[in-house]
C-alpha cells in the first residue's frame, strides 16, 4: 500500500491528516531537491556548459541536472526529482534558476545543431549526431528538456522548439512516434 488512496481506505485515521502528511513530505522532498539542484548549478553548471559539443553528446551525467523533472532518472539516479508545481514556483521566483535553465537550453540546442533566435528555433550547424532522421538517445534528452522547461514555466522556449520539431518531422513518418511523445511532454506536464 504505497499510494495515498490505498492508505486512505486501509485505516481509520483521518483522511485529511493522511493527505496533509503526504503533501508535507512531497513539499519537503521538492525543497531538498531544489536546494541540491542550486548547489550543483553553483559547482558544476559552468563546467558542463564549457564542455565541447562532442563531449556533451557522449556524456550522460549532466542533462538530468540541467533539466530536472518529477521522475527519477535511471541513467543518473542522484539527479534531483522536482515536481512540476515546485519546479515552476522555484524557477519563476528565482531569476538565477531561470537564467541557468535558459543557458542549458541554449547549449543543448547547440548539440542538436540548433539555435533559438528571434523567438524561433532554427538549424544553424550540422549536429554532432544526426538525430532528426532517426531515433537516438537524443530523443530522450529532447523529451526531458521539453518537460523540464515547460514545468519551469519557460513556455516561449518550449513552444519554439516544438514548432521547429513539428515543421521538421511533418514529412518524416518514421519519426511520428517521437513527435507524438514530444507533444505529450507538454500536455502531460
Amino acid at each position: 500500500m504505497s499510494s495515498v488512496t490505498d492508505r486512505l481506505f486501509a485505516t481509520d485515521e483521518d483522511p485529511d491528516l493522511i493527505v496533509a502528511r503526504s503533501k508535507e513530505r512531497r513539499d519537503q522532498s521538492n525543497a531538498q531537491a531544489i536546494e541540491r539542484w542550486r548547489i550543483w548549478l553553483a559547482q558544476h553548471h559552468e563546467l558542463t556548459l564549457a564542455l565541447s559539443l562532442d563531449e556533451l553528446e557522449r556524456r550522460h551525467d549532466f542533462i538530468q541536472w540541467w533539466f530536472p523533472i518529477g521522475a527519477k532518472s535511471p541513467i543518473n539516479p542522484d539527479a534531483p526529482v522536482i515536481g512540476r508545481h515546485a519546479m515552476r514556483d522555484a524557477v519563476q521566483a528565482d531569476p538565477e534558476l531561470a537564467a541557468a535553465m535558459r543557458r542549458s537550453f541554449s547549449r543543448f540546442l547547440q548539440v542538436l545543431g540548433l539555435a533559438l533566435e528571434g523567438g524561433q528555433v532554427r538549424e544553424v550547424t550540422v549536429p554532432v549526431v544526426r538525430w532528426i532522421d532517426r531515433a537516438t538517445h537524443t530523443d530522450r534528452r529532447l523529451s526531458r528538456s521539453l518537460r523540464s522547461m515547460h514545468n519551469a514555466g519557460l513556455y516561449d522556449e518550449t513552444r519554439a522548439l516544438m514548432a521547429f520539431l513539428e515543421l521538421e518531422m511533418k514529412d518524416r513518418p518514421a519519426r511520428s512516434d517521437a513527435l507524438r511523445w514530444w507533444r505529450n511532454q507538454l500536455v502531460d506536464a
